[in-house]
């Protein structure tokens, strides 16, 4: 796939008050991060595109979260698949790109959702994202740039926990092993009402025609 012109239309389509045609959408675009470095650059490059996909993110999950809502498998469905793309970007995003997810959009917040998702495969694509971006930090040069976002961000605590469960264990261990020189005191928990602060920003200032539908 050479030509993405339709993408900034996906995009809108994320959006939609519609949850069907949501979750449609976000299929599209984790297909589209499943792919190779320069599909993944038409993603990265934008601040709308991730935008959009913490908002979706971070919507629905509040809505499958809620006891007034209906059809919650629908909005667990919907949140899913914009989970599935912020772990293939993280997965498949090169150093370059990795930089530009940390730094520029705060990735490592989303993993705070991910890894509370719970389909375990979700949760197990969080991991090797999580591993991709640690492994990024050490073509960096001097420490690890990264360490200290996952500190800040309460990464390693949930790390840990998934680390005693025989399905994540293996690649939890291995992202844990970046961290054997840091004192346990270092993991800090961290707010994470900043990510929703985020995504309501994102809401009323990028896009205030998004309108959840009742």
């Amino acid at each position: 796939m050479n030509h993405l012109d339709f993408l900034p239309r996906i995009f809108d389509l994320a959006l939609n008050s519609e949850k069907r045609v949501r979750k449609e959408a976000c299929w599209l675009i984790s297909n589209i991060a499943a792919g190779n470095e320069s599909q993944i650059e038409m993603i990265v490059c934008n601040f709308y595109y991730i935008g959009v996909l913490k908002k979706v993110l971070t919507q629905d999950s509040i809505e499958v979260s809620s006891p007034f809502q209906t059809n919650l498998n629908y909005f667990k469905k919907v949140s899913n698949e914009a989970a599935w793309t912020l772990c293939n970007l993280g997965t498949g995003a090169s150093t370059t790109q990795i930089s530009q997810l940390v730094n520029g959009y705060n990735y490592l917040r989303c993993l705070n959702l991910i890894f509370d998702n719970p389909d375990s495969k979700i949760r197990q694509n969080g991991l090797e994202a999580a591993l991709n971006v640690l492994q990024a930090g050490e073509n960096v040069s001097g420490e690890n740039p990264y360490l200290k976002n996952f500190v800040e961000d309460g990464l390693v605590e949930l790390i840990q926990i998934m680390a005693k469960k025989d399905e994540f264990a293996s690649l939890a261990n291995q992202i844990l092993e970046f961290f054997k020189d840091l004192d346990e005191t270092d993991y800090s928990s961290s707010n994470s009402s900043s990510f929703h602060h985020e995504a309501l920003f994102f809401e009323k200032e990028i896009c205030p025609e998004f309108v959840r539908e009742d």
